[in-house]
């Protein structure tokens, strides 16, 4: 059996960086250069949004931020 463990609170997962470094860095390692701070939080927002409702949340997110970017590369750099 599998499971999946989403750190929501921050308890879960210890990052080297801030979280918000973190996304920045995953959307220029997609090509987004010089992703600004209201793309992180429209990102953020949308992907909780959608977190139980979507198969792809990751994917619905990208494309409530209205960003011509292909979610899968995001994904893999993100995580």
């Amino acid at each position: 059996m599998s499971a999946c463990y989403f750190d929501l609170d921050g308890t879960l997962v210890e990052y080297d960086a801030p979280f918000e470094t973190v996304l920045r860095e995953a959307f220029a390692g997609v090509g987004v250069d010089d992703p600004d701070r209201s793309l992180l939080e429209a990102y953020s927002e949308a992907f909780f949004d959608v977190i139980g409702d979507a198969d792809d949340p990751f994917a619905a997110a990208i494309a409530r931020t209205g960003t011509d970017v292909d979610p899968a590369p995001l994904i893999r750099v993100a995580v």
